[in-house]
């Protein structure tokens, strides 16, 4: 007998009686699952006579599922023709399933067919039948057809399967077979865990996704721990997250140790959900478990959050209480993480360095301190490479012991990336605590191959361990204890070419500091490369300082500058002005026309190296403001040797005339210093006299040994000079200056006028002058010691004709008694006087005719010569031989004198010459700023 799908789904609403709905739908669960008859590859039933002769004196036939169940005849309808139709209507269905019968479809949803009528189908035909089961919302039988195609399906497949019916699946429906169970477990475990991709959000159940596998091979998985999704991890809402689930380690096979907590701190998306929880949720336990197998042993939940930011931001608010020390120093020792852990990951940020800084220092362990990466982009680095590469990390590493770092570790230099030629050596160098704590560790554990590997590449190209260390005191502290063999010449001499230390080298740093140059003594001129002595700084602070600059400005500076091959000395370098700064303004040819050693550096030069700007470049602030290099070689008979061979147009007024203003050199110039030497007159002689500036001319030195000199003052004192201050006339002449007198020292008493009085060329200018400037206290200034003591510039005046005459214009008041009546007492000249030259000549006692008789003392008129041509006279007898003379003496009543009367025989006058030299070298310059 056939029968049609309709056939049987009007039997099936018509049924009343014999209830067919169960017949079809449970009824053959008996006959099809515990018969162990198939009749044409299909379970079929049979009649209750065949089956009442198999089971004949039989307590029934083993069931084929439970072998420990017999299926009794009672189970069975004994109506043969219903197992008859049933047989029929089972083999109606399956042709339809395996035909794909459109009616099939109507056939599930009018009849309450279901997956617990269970069905073989031959040849792995079961597609059909699960679309159908899909379609018709047959879950029953749709999970059902599953067990039937594998009773124990892998999860795998299970997701393959439920994949490919899921897009037809509304959300509903979707959510009811998430939470159908599945081989101990549900279906969003397995979809987790193989497809997670498919999953929506609001598709998970709370109590599906925390379920954990209690016992197996799978026990302590959950459907949290599969889910790996991000974009599900991205939007998951906190609150379905369950502590136990989170938590559960995992204790067998090879995931043992792991954790839903491990995988999510494992990638940024399971951090940033990790971020959302009450910290409160994760357990130290677990946060602390560490792989022991496998390609990620040594890994921990605390490994994968120490690595990033967001794993930082959590252990932070978790609390230090929360790291075990043995997962902190966990390493790993294979794989492409192989030699890292979290004490290397923390060590990597800042945020990490600042959770390590809560710790206890003792809780660092010194091998995975120094564990080295073997490979990758890192390979190279450590922890201690890490933190030695900032502040927070050195503070660190400054509480160990120094014991536990290795000298491997410090001196491994990075091969590849960035930070090639980095090592941990480098960093500790490059800063005051690092280089602490070099020191605390010995000069012993430092490589000469890492101290002197330089950076090839980026923002530090060009610098080195050693370079680091010069520019400090204490690395050159560290250097100095070094082997000088441990430096080499390439590193010494290697210039940054880029960034704000660009023009920088270990050289220059070394040049800058006492300590460096003490060094660079140790280590010979040969291992000094030229181009790294002359490279200019360009930028900066330091803009315009070379190696060369530093080496001028000092003497042991000087000492290793003479010791090089003077080709070394590069034109640019020398003439490189500064122009920032404490130091703006002066130039390595500055600082070596400052001291001796130096200027005999330059006499060396080809003097057409000297640049007339740099010369002439006048400092502007600071305790040397007014000086120049001009003004330095002014200062010297050596330095103005040099001057005199260089072109006298390179000399420029502004520095020439530039008046030092503070310090005990105030009120000096160059023109002073040129002004007080005989080569420095001549140099001032081949310049054209109006680069003379009248204020440096006349400014007048107020304190110190030299007070009351000036430039007019040594002009003053010598023919040169003189006729220098002729050619400048006479207005550029200062009363103030002129009359400055000496106060103390070999020249006490004297002054510009002193010296213009001692010639007739200076008397000549003197003419010229405007009377009014002639101070009477300058006049009558008299030298209180020395060959020339006695005399004045009266004295001196008074000794010519041409003198007397310009006396005569003067304001008779303005004579002094004292100045008058001084006696010379020794020399050519002893016994004579300002009055014995004025009693000499007509005009001269009309001069005596106008002063006040009481200014005139017997002893000066009755002093006898008593050498030369006129001695045997004296001024009593020279007046006594002439009217107007006696006309004095009787107004003198001064007539009891008996002294000898001698012809007046010419004019004695005093050698004029101001000073042997005043080759007293200005005091001491200050130095180039320090770094």
């Amino acid at each position: 007998m056939t029968i049609t799908l309709e056939q049987l789904i009007q039997d099936v609403e018509a049924d009343n009686e014999i209830n067919l709905t169960r017949g079809v739908c449970s009824i053959a669960h008996t006959l099809i699952v515990d018969m162990p008859l198939k009749v044409d590859g299909y379970a079929n039933p049979v009649s209750s006579l065949s089956y009442t002769q198999m089971t004949l004196g039989k307590p029934g036939l083993p069931s084929v599922v439970d072998p420990n169940k017999a299926v009794l005849p009672e189970d069975i309808i004994q109506q043969v023709a219903l197992y008859d139709y049933l047989r029929d209507a089972q083999r109606a269905v399956l042709s339809a399933i395996q035909e794909g019968a459109e009616g099939i479809i109507t056939f599930f949803q009018k009849t309450p067919y279901d997956g617990d009528t269970l069905i073989y189908v031959g040849d792995n035909k079961f597609q059909t039948l699960y679309q159908c089961a899909v379609a018709c919302k047959k879950y029953n039988l749709f999970f059902a057809l599953i067990r039937i195609e594998d009773s124990s399906m892998p999860g795998r497949l299970i997701s393959e399967k439920i994949s490919e019916v899921w897009d037809i699946l509304d959300l509903d429906e979707k959510n009811t077979v998430l939470k159908r169970e599945n081989n101990g477990t549900n279906v969003l475990y397995s979809l987790c865990r193989y497809n997670p991709q498919i999953i929506e959000v609001d598709m998970i159940d709370k109590v599906a996704l925390n379920t954990v596998i209690a016992q197996g091979p799978n026990a302590g998985f959950s459907a949290l721990y599969w889910l790996s999704c991000r974009a599900l991890l991205a939007t998951l809402n906190p609150a379905m997250i369950d502590g136990g689930a989170l938590n559960t380690v995992i204790t067998q096979g090879p995931r043992a140790g792991e954790s839903a907590l491990y995988w999510l701190a494992s990638n940024s998306e399971g951090r940033a959900l990790l971020a959302k929880l009450d910290p409160a949720m994760i357990e130290k336990a677990t946060l602390n478990k560490v792989i022991t197998q496998g390609s990620d042993a040594g890994a921990s939940t605390l490994f994968w959050l120490a690595g990033n930011p967001e794993g930082c931001a959590l252990l932070a608010k978790l609390g230090s209480a929360m790291i075990d020390e043995a997962t902190l120093n966990a390493v790993i020792t294979q794989g492409p993480d192989a030699g890292r852990s979290a004490l290397y990951w923390l060590a990597c940020t800042p945020a990490g360095q600042a959770l390590l800084a809560k710790l206890d220092p003792a809780m660092i362990d010194g091998a995975a301190l120094n564990a080295v990466i073997t490979q990758g982009p890192n390979a190279g680095t450590s922890a201690l490479y890490w933190l030695a590469s900032n502040s927070e990390g050195r503070a660190l590493l400054a509480k160990l012991d120094p014991a536990m770092i290795e000298k491997a570790t410090l001196n491994k230099v990075i091969t590849q990336g960035s930070d090639a030629g980095a090592s941990t050596l480098f960093w500790l160098a490059s800063n005051s605590e690092g280089r602490a704590l070099l020191a605390s560790l010995g000069f012993a554990m430092i490589d000469k191959a890492t101290l002197n590997k330089v950076i090839i590449q980026g923002s530090r190209a060009g610098c080195s361990a050693l370079y680091c260390l010069t520019g400090n005191s204490e690395g050159c502290a560290l250097l100095a204890e070094l082997d000088p063999a441990m430096i080499d010449s390439v590193t010494l001499n290697k210039v940054i070419t880029q960034g704000p230390n660009a023009g920088y080298s270990a050289l220059y740093k070394l040049a800058c500091t006492s300590e460096g140059r003490a060094l660079l003594a140790k280590l010979g001129p040969e291992m000094i490369n030229k181009v790294a002595l002359y490279t200019v700084i360009t930028q900066g602070l330091h803009a315009g300082k070379s190696g060369l600059y530093w080496l001028a400005g000092t003497p042991e500076g000087q000492a290793l500058l003479a010791k090089l091959d003077l080709s070394m000395i590069d034109g640019a370098a020398l003439n490189a002005v500064i122009t920032q700064g404490p130091n703006a303004r002066t130039s390595a040819l500055y600082w070596l026309a400052c001291s001796s050693d130096g200027q005999a550096l330059l006499a060396k030069l080809d003097l057409s190296m000297i640049d007339e700007a740099t010369l002439n470049a006048v400092i502007t602030q600071g305790p040397d403001a007014g000086r120049s290099a001009l003004y330095w070689l002014a200062c010297t008979p050596a330095g103005q040797a040099l001057l005199a061979k260089l072109d006298p147009a390179m000399i420029d007024g502004a520095a020439l005339n530039a008046v030092i203003t503070q310090g005990p050199n105030a009120g000096t110039s160059a023109l002073y210093w040129l002004a007080g030497y005989p080569k420095g007159r001549a140099l001032l002689a081949t310049l054209n006299p109006a680069m003379i500036d009248g204020g440096a001319l006349n400014t007048v030195i107020t304190q110190g040994p030299r007070a009351g000199t000036s430039a007019l003052y040594w002009l003053a004192g010598y023919p040169k000079g003189r006729a220098l201050l002729a050619s400048l006339g006479f207005a550029m002449i200062d009363g103030a200056a002129l009359n400055a007198v000496i106060a103390q020292g070999p020249n006490a008493g004297r002054s510009a006028l002193y010296w213009l009085a001692c010639s007739s060329d200076g008397q000549a200018l003197l003419a010229k002058l405007d009377l009014s400037m002639i101070d009477g206290g300058a006049l009558n200034s008299t030298v209180a010691q020395g060959p020339d003591a006695g005399r004045s510039a009266l004295y001196l005046l008074v000794c010519t004709l041409g003198g007397q005459a310009l006396l005569a214009k003067l304001d008779p008041a303005m004579i002094d008694g004292a100045a008058l009546n001084a006696v010379i007492t020794q020399g050519s000249d002893a016994g004579t006087s300002a009055l014995y030259w004025l009693a000499r000549t007509l005009g001269g006692q009309a001069l005596l005719a106008k002063l006040d008789p009481a200014m005139i003392d017997g002893a000066a008129l009755n002093a006898v010569i008593t050498q030369g041509p006129n001695a045997g006279t004296s001024a009593h007898s020279i007046l006594s031989k002439s009217l107007d003379g006696r006309n004095l003496l009787s107004r003198l009543d001064l007539h009891n004198s008996t002294a000898a009367i001698s012809v007046f025989s010419g004019t004695n006058k005093p050698e004029d010459n101001p000073s042997s030299e005043h080759n007293e070298p200005p005091a001491k310059r200050s130095r180039p700023a320090k770094i």
